[in-house]
């Protein structure tokens, strides 16, 4: 069994989409939250988690900052 390819902008926005909407705000949040993914911006400990993992903690975190203004 192989492990397929991660498009990290599709799991992201499909999460959002189905949280805020389809548009803008999920659609830039998703694009905030992969850039984030791909640079590296995370803590340690989130490094060591798979990518879905990664990606989800990372979207949790955008949408609660985003709802806090």
């Amino acid at each position: 069994m192989t492990a397929t390819a991660l498009d990290p902008l599709g799991h992201v926005l499909g999460r959002l989409q189905r949280l805020l909407g389809v548009g803008v705000p999920a659609e830039d949040l998703a694009v905030s939250v992969v850039t984030r993914f791909l640079t590296g911006d995370e803590p340690t400990w989130l490094r060591r988690c798979t990518e879905e993992v990664r990606l989800d903690v990372l979207t949790v975190h955008g949408v609660l900052a985003a709802r806090r203004g």
